[in-house]
């Protein structure tokens, strides 16, 4: 029987990219969470706040935005947990890759639909 090497697919990834991933999709639900949490009331009800004087956006920009951020969010949960899948198997499992990938694609499309192109 041969030896395993660390590039053989039979070998578990190091657990450093996992500790890696889960630090940055919990910072990612952390910041966007705050953030979200902060600005819910405002983009659930942008009528209020445009009479009050805080939100100068239309409601339909405001529910495009929460929708956004909702993507963001759950773009940093599925982070995490592939990172804690990764951390307890030691590998990388390719399903959460696809997943991550599909919704990154959608975040983007969507961030640039919203920009009207990045003009």
């Amino acid at each position: 029987m041969p030896a395993m090497r660390l590039g053989d697919a039979r070998h578990p990834q190091h657990p450093r990219r996992g500790w890696a991933l889960l630090v940055c999709g919990l910072f990612l639900l952390g910041l966007m969470g705050s953030i979200t949490w902060t600005m819910l009331p405002t983009l659930l009800y942008p009528e209020r706040a445009f009479a009050e004087g805080t939100y100068t956006g239309t409601p339909e920009q405001a529910h495009t935005f929460l929708n956004l951020f909702l993507l963001v969010l759950l773009f940093g949960a599925l982070g995490t947990v592939n990172a804690l899948y990764m951390i307890a198997t030691g590998r990388q499992n390719r399903w959460f890759v696809i997943g991550t990938l599909l919704l990154a694609a959608t975040l983007y499309g969507f961030a640039y639909s919203i920009t009207g192109g990045f003009k």
